[in-house]
């Protein structure tokens, strides 16, 4: 059984980076699918036969597994995390802090993710959605919309985008976070479909590669988390 592998292991290939962040930015047995080579060669301006060498390396250290017919995937639990990442360390943000932090931060994230997202981010993003509106219940709806906030980010492929949305993750774990959840009718229908509906928009305007109405469309899905969860209506954009 192979053991995990450091994440500062294979820095400077850009491949393993890639690889690197889709691990960093989901959870351990999220089934993500890399681009292909052809996909590859392209975004990185790479020959195919270094980008075949590469998810080779990558394969033998247990970081990817390749299935005929489908494609190759990340392992993410064979990659270490930075040893300061943890409980202990979580940022003690009050609800309002927090949302005001996404506000600041996501937006730009969105824009970025238009300009830089692949293939695989799209499917990534795509299945974020479909969780969340098959989930049954708070804890599998909360994976997936953090499935969904984290693919955006890594979607960027931006370590230090990634890593500050996963601080913003982190920080939903903080207690008082967890019982507003719980208290705001978080799995009401209505509420859903509003997300849903939210989420498929800023899809959609990554999708297209407009990165300023996605930034826009962002700012809307905020602000309306904003308003489910404290009252009153979303502050215009």
């Amino acid at each position: 059984m192979r053991g995990t592998v450091d994440v500062n292991r294979g820095a400077g290939d850009p491949i393993w980076e890639y690889v690197r962040n889709q691990a960093s930015a989901t959870a351990p047995d999220s089934d993500i699918r890399l681009p292909t080579e052809r996909e590859f060669s392209e975004l990185f301006s790479l020959p195919r036969s270094a980008v075949r060498r590469s998810l080779l390396r990558l394969e033998r250290q247990g970081l990817v597994v390749r299935h005929v017919g489908r494609g190759t995937f990340v392992q993410s639990k064979n990659f270490t995390t930075p040893a300061s990442h943890g409980e202990a360390n979580l940022p003690d943000a009050s609800p309002v802090q927090l949302i005001a932090a996404r506000i600041a931060l996501e937006p730009p994230i969105a824009m970025e993710a238009a300009q830089n997202a692949v293939g695989a981010d799209f499917r990534e993003l795509s299945a974020a959605i479909e969780d969340s509106v098959s989930a049954v219940n708070l804890k599998q709806y909360e994976t997936a919309d953090e499935r969904f906030h984290l693919g955006l980010a890594a979607a960027t492929h931006n370590t230090i985008l990634i890593g500050s949305m996963r601080l913003i993750i982190d920080a939903r774990l903080n207690a008082s976070w967890g019982r507003l959840k719980e208290v705001s009718r978080v799995l009401d229908p209505d509420r859903r479909a509003a997300v849903r509906d939210e989420h498929l928009a800023i899809l959609d305007t990554v999708m297209s590669r407009d990165g300023e109405l996605a930034s826009r469309r962002m700012m809307d899905h905020l602000q309306g988390v904003r308003a489910r969860l404290f009252g009153g209506p979303p502050k215009s954009g």
